[in-house]
C-alpha cells in the first residue's frame, strides 16, 4: 500500500512531524512542539503530535520577523563618536572605577580579620 493513501484509497495529507521541522529550520525539536502547542497549529493525536501543511503555514507566519518597536530601520544603536565620548556619556570615569574596586578590595580585607 503506498503510504501517502489511506486503506479505502482517499489520499491523506502531507504531514512532518516536529523532528523533521526542527531539523529543516535549524532549531530545537521542543521549540517546534512548544510553539505548535501555544498556537494550535498542530494535530496532537494520544501523546503524538505531527504538523499539517496549513499548520506548518501557520507556524512560519508566527515565526516571522518582526522588528521590535523601538528600534527603527537604520538606526545606529551606538552613538557614532570616539571611545572617549563614550566614556563621557556613561558618567563613570576610570578613576572612579578604580576607587570603587579599592573600597571593595579594602572591605575584603576587614571581612577577614
Amino acid at each position: 500500500m503506498d503510504s501517502a493513501n489511506s486503506a479505502d484509497g482517499l489520499p491523506l495529507p502531507e504531514h512532518f512531524s516536529p523532528a523533521q521541522v526542527a531539523q529543516h529550520f535549524g532549531v530545537s525539536e521542543r521549540r517546534v512542539r512548544s510553539d505548535a502547542r501555544r498556537h494550535g497549529c498542530c494535530r496532537i493525536v494520544g501523546n503524538r503530535i505531527f504538523l499539517t501543511r496549513e499548520d506548518l503555514d501557520a507556524l512560519l507566519e508566527i515565526w516571522r520577523a518582526t522588528p521590535a518597536p523601538s528600534v527603527k530601520p537604520n538606526t545606529p544603536r551606538l552613538p557614532v563618536g570616539s571611545y572617549d565620548d563614550l566614556v563621557k556619556l556613561r558618567g563613570v570615569t576610570s578613576e572612579d572605577a578604580l576607587r570603587h574596586l579599592e573600597k571593595a578590595m579594602d572591605r575584603g580585607r576587614k571581612a577577614k580579620r
